[in-house]
Order: C-alpha cells, then sequence, then structure tokens
C-alpha cells in the first residue's frame, strides 16, 4: 500500500487539482421560475462558468446567473454599456438596429423607452451607464427583469457567471445559446 502511494502521488495531487479548480470555476444552477420559457423551463440545471468574465466582458444574448437582492436569477443579457436600447412594435433595437431574437418563441416585448427602464444616476440620453447591463428573460410577459423598477440594471458585479451548457432534463442537454 505505501509503495502503490508512493508512485501515484503525483496523479493524485494532479486530480486534487483538477476537482478544486472545477469547483472554483464551476457552478450548477437549476432554474426556479418560468422566465426563459420556451427554450429554458423550470427546473432545469445549467453549467455555469464562473470566471468566463474575468477575461472578457458580458454580450448581447448571453445568458447569466445574477446575483440581485441576495437572490440568483437566470437572465439574458440585451443591452451592454454605451448602448441605445428601445423597443418598438414588439421589436428590440440596439445602436439603431434590430436584434434578432429566436429563442423567444411568440413571448411578444412591450414597447418601452430605455428611459423608462433606468433607474440609477448615469441614464442621461437613454445609454446604458458604464458597468450596467440590461437583461431580460426569455418569457417576455412573465419576467421580472431589467425593465422592473425594484430588479433594475444589472451591474457587472452581480453577473455571478456565465450559461454554458443545460444539464437537465438529461435528454435536453444542450449548449446554451
Amino acid at each position: 500500500m505505501k509503495r502503490f502511494f508512493k508512485r501515484n502521488y503525483i496523479y493524485f495531487i494532479l486530480i486534487t487539482i483538477i476537482i478544486v479548480g472545477c469547483l472554483l470555476m464551476f457552478k450548477i444552477y437549476s432554474i426556479k421560475d418560468n422566465t426563459m420559457n420556451p427554450l429554458y423551463n423550470i427546473d432545469d440545471s445549467f453549467l455555469i462558468n464562473k470566471l468566463n468574465y474575468l477575461i472578457s466582458k458580458p454580450m448581447t444574448k448571453d445568458v447569466v446567473l445574477i446575483n440581485k437582492n441576495n437572490s440568483l436569477y437566470i437572465r439574458r443579457i440585451i443591452g451592454t454599456p454605451k448602448d441605445d436600447v428601445y423597443v418598438n412594435n414588439g421589436i428590440i433595437y440596439i445602436n439603431g438596429l434590430p436584434l434578432l431574437e429566436d429563442y423567444v418563441g411568440n413571448h411578444k416585448t412591450m414597447d418601452f423607452n430605455f428611459n423608462d427602464v433606468c433607474y440609477i444616476k448615469g441614464c442621461e440620453g437613454g445609454i446604458l451607464p458604464d458597468d450596467y447591463y440590461l437583461v431580460m428573460g426569455d418569457n417576455r410577459e412573465g419576467s421580472i427583469d431589467s425593465r422592473n423598477h425594484e430588479f433594475g440594471l444589472v451591474n457587472i458585479k452581480d453577473i455571478k457567471g456565465k450559461a454554458l451548457l443545460r444539464l437537465m432534463p438529461v435528454d435536453k442537454v444542450i449548449v446554451v445559446k
């Protein structure tokens, strides 16, 4: 037995480093509400990369884990800092260009002007301030998100990671889009 550990201690150390690294880098999170359907549903589980945004910035359409008001949420990034965002006739416009959204199904986005949903200092002119993101659930009629006064815009510090894979249900494992 002693000889076994002597010859294999390097493997034990490597496996330990890999396990600890995975625990630090990833989190599994399950959706608690229906705000991301039709594509994602209650109890769907996701593999979240907690380190992704240490090396890159969140992008439009990223599905992210957010810590807001001491609760965790899965939402989709719609607007990034310095974006001009508005909705007209159910179509979201980012800097004057329509956002193509194949993930919302039949859900319709209610019209809004960015100034109507920005409740923080620095929103003058309808432009998202530095370090703030506009997020929405894919179920636009049933989502509490940046359009809601209590939820509001999301600071980069509150984005805890990017969803990489839907892990559960097993028969619907996919790369998150």
